[in-house]
């Protein structure tokens, strides 16, 4: 770019200089054109003109001359000398050869009315610069200048040649300038790059724990932070794979292990056959397959696979249908259940009856499983105006509030024994979140003003 702009800068200055040469010229013509008009006056026509005279009035007229304002002067008395005045030192240089002085015109030539040579260099084939020379509004002659082609003056290519010389003098600093700042912009660009790249690498790799070091306010600076975060997701996803996969293998294998423990002792003969042994083999076949249809729903929900069949229902008679099913097994643990409901006022909300009773059984069941014997639960149904709110208060054991936020993680359950002694999987909170979110409601849990844990689901009238 710097080199193309010398190169046009040169162009732009040879054209311009010659062009003020030019100009120039026209101004020696200018001032020229009414000492002629008043010789042909004085003289009666151009017969006197001789090469004397034309000198003289040239070199009296060239353009430094003019430039400096020299012809303000007081003129000679003699103005036009007779052509046979001559002096020795003041001969003219031959016909048709410009004159020697510096910035002498060199193609200005005197033609009459018909445009015929009388006094000057020999025409060229230049398209020349003509003034008329007028006396008493008639054309009496022409003063033809040809135009510059070429700097010919040996100051003039001096003062153009330095200026070349200095702009490329300045390119060449200008370039070494912009190089040297290129290759460090270049530089502080390309490092964060090479960082996110290997970053990437590492990532790409299964290596989670790359992390960018990269401090600044740039865009870089927010990539590099994006980028962490990633990382940091991705690294903990991958701690909650592992310890999915190490749940659900703990999970599947207490069953099946109690089923291969059963089983040898009836082949060595260690137990007998008896109904008790089938009673155990048969709960745990169903514990099993308990577990299985939940990782098997959790699957589907994640994916969105999961049907749901929306319609207008009532939420409060699918609440008391789901706990009419299950208040055998709240007796049989003497936990006293009580309902606060909205009387006999239906709340209508656009939903899966199916699932929303699914939604309830695992709630029922996840405060029958936690609930000390002889505890409460206390489920209280409010109008809301737009939305219902269904909350679920059962009483002691609690859940400290750090472990609340994780209530609704896969196979989390608060108990530190991994025997699962109260008979749950875990799953049973996800498998609601998820069924909450695909009606676009909320579920929170927080702690229960009976000692227990509160669970809180909001969901949205149905508006037709």
């Amino acid at each position: 770019m710097l080199g193309g702009m010398v190169l046009l800068t040169k162009s732009a200055i040879n054209s311009s200089f010659l062009t003020y040469i030019n100009d120039i010229q026209h101004s020696t013509l200018k001032s020229l054109q009414p000492e002629l008009e008043e010789f042909y006056q004085e003289q009666g026509g151009w017969g006197s003109m001789g090469p004397r005279i034309w000198h003289k009035l040239l070199k009296r007229h060239r353009p430094e001359r003019i430039l400096n304002g020299s012809l303000s002067q007081k003129p000679h008395k003699k103005k036009f000398p007779n052509h046979n005045e001559r002096r020795l030192d003041d001969r003219p240089p031959p016909f048709g050869h410009p004159p020697k002085r510096k910035g002498m015109p060199p193609g200005i030539r005197l033609l009459d009315s018909e445009k015929n040579m009388i006094i000057g260099p020999p025409k060229t084939k230049l398209h020349a610069f003509e003034l008329p020379l007028r006396v008493d509004n008639n054309i009496v002659g022409y003063l033809s200048l040809d135009p510059v082609g070429t700097i010919y003056d040996e100051l003039d290519v001096r003062f153009t040649q330095q200026l070349i010389e200095t702009i490329q003098i300045i390119a060449l600093v200008g370039l070494f300038i912009s190089a040297t700042l290129g290759l460090w912009l270049a530089r502080s660009l390309v490092r964060p790059i090479k960082k996110l790249a290997t970053g990437t690498k590492m990532l790409t790799a299964g290596d989670f724990s790359a992390r960018l070091d990269i401090r600044n306010k740039s865009e870089f600076g927010e990539l590099a932070k994006d980028f962490n975060v990633l990382a940091e997701t991705l690294e903990n996803n991958e701690q909650s794979r592992k310890q999915w996969i190490a749940d659900i293998s703990h999970e599947l294998r207490t069953p099946l292990t109690i089923f291969r423990g059963e089983l040898e002792a009836l082949k060595d003969g260690v137990r007998e056959w008896e109904p008790k042994t089938t009673e155990s083999l048969l709960n745990e076949s169903l514990r099993l397959e308990k577990i299985v249809n939940d990782l098997y729903e959790l699957s589907l929900s994640d994916v969105g696979a999961l049907s749901y069949k929306k319609e207008a229902v009532d939420i409060q008679r699918i609440l008391h249908i789901s706990i009419n099913e299950i208040m055998h097994e709240f007796k049989t643990k003497k936990i006293t259940l009580t309902i606060k409901d909205a009387a006999q006022k239906k709340l209508i909300v656009f939903a899966d009856a199916m699932r929303l009773q699914q939604l309830f059984c695992n709630l029922l069941t996840n405060s029958l499983r936690y609930t000390d014997v002889g505890g409460r639960l206390i489920i209280d149904i409010k109008d809301a105006g737009e939305n219902v709110k269904i909350t679920f208060d059962d009483s002691s054991p609690g859940v400290s509030e750090n472990e609340i936020p994780k209530l609704f993680e896969r196979l989390y359950r608060v108990e530190s024994s991994r025997n699962r002694s109260s008979g749950g999987a875990g799953l049973g909170l996800s498998i609601c979140q998820n069924i909450v979110a695909a009606h676009q409601g909320e579920i929170k849990a927080r702690e229960s003003y009976l000692g227990g844990l509160c669970v809180q689901l909001i969901f949205s009238k149905d508006k037709q």
